[in-house]
């Protein structure tokens, strides 16, 4: 997913990183809201890494207020692009993955 406002003025601040994650979570499923867990996030030198959840489960804990699928997401330092990284394996080693294909 790329994200709606792309910056062609040039490098993307932390500020404006994060509203492009929030940006590009507000409307994933209908009726839930989803939050940034802006403690979580990790910097690197491509970009940003934001980890996210529902408002609900970042308030009860209620595992049932988890959304399956909703893994971290990429905001690229130098175009606001953004990716949703995998969720079929830990945070981690989808950032690996990630990493690996951007190198090619």
């Amino acid at each position: 997913m790329k994200d709606p406002q792309p910056n062609p003025g040039g490098i993307i601040t932390p500020e404006r990183a994060l509203a492009i994650a929030r940006e590009s979570i507000a409307h994933l499923a209908p009726g839930i809201e989803f939050v940034v867990l802006e403690e979580q996030t990790i910097e690197k030198d491509y970009g940003w890494i934001f980890q996210f959840t529902t408002r609900r489960y970042r308030e009860t804990h209620d595992p049932g207020a988890l959304v399956p699928g909703t893994g971290p997401l990429v905001v690229e330092r130098d175009s606001g692009a953004t990716a949703f990284l995998a969720t079929s394996v830990c945070p981690e080693k989808a950032i690996e993955e990630y990493e690996r294909r951007r190198r090619r």
